[in-house]
């Protein structure tokens, strides 16, 4: 994860590990207990207290929305029919929303990643690669297409870049037991 330094009136780019990154702005969270963030240029009153980020939730339940339109413009329409609304309500349907958007954002990175496998599979094979590329749209997982996209990346020939792909099509997770 690239991260910017700025140190000696210029900005450094450094890589470092998502846990080290962690480490870090959790060091630098607890710095800015009792100060001001005018320095980000943020106008805000000043800091009490530095709140914990990590939020761990788990939470098995099936909350059913009344409507959800998918409209022409690709905008999403969240609509309940209440006879009365009180702020627990208010306070669920946030949660509604946020989930909304939470799946729009990983239907968006399978998406992404996809077109990114059919773009490498078209530059580097041409249209020898088409039926690779219909097969990969079928994926839906996250994981399993990055995974798919390191693997293509060190197939050394179409040859490999199909077993790779019959591979990782006919990848089926473990159920529990």
């Amino acid at each position: 994860m690239p991260i910017f330094l700025f140190a000696r009136g210029e900005f450094k780019e450094t890589k470092i590990t998502r846990q080290n990154n962690d480490v870090i702005m959790k060091a630098m969270a607890e710095t800015f207990k009792d100060k001001s963030l005018k320095v980000f240029g943020l106008n805000t009153a000043g800091i009490k207290a530095v709140i914990p980020t990590v939020l761990p939730v788990l939470e098995v339940k099936e909350n059913r929305t009344d409507y959800i339109f998918l409209l022409e413009d690709e905008t999403l329409l969240h609509l309940e029919f209440m006879t009365t609304a009180g702020f627990e309500d208010l306070k669920r349907f946030v949660l509604y929303d946020a989930r909304l958007l939470q799946r729009g954002l990983l239907t968006g990175e399978i998406k992404a990643t996809q077109e990114a496998i059919a773009l490498y599979l078209t530059i580097r094979y041409g249209e020898a690669s088409k039926s690779l590329q219909d097969t990969v749209q079928r994926l839906q997982d996250l994981n399993v297409l990055e995974q798919l996209l390191k693997a293509l990346y060190a197939a050394a020939n179409f040859s490999e870049a199909q077993a790779a792909i019959k591979r990782f099509t006919s990848y089926k997770p473990a159920t529990p037991q």
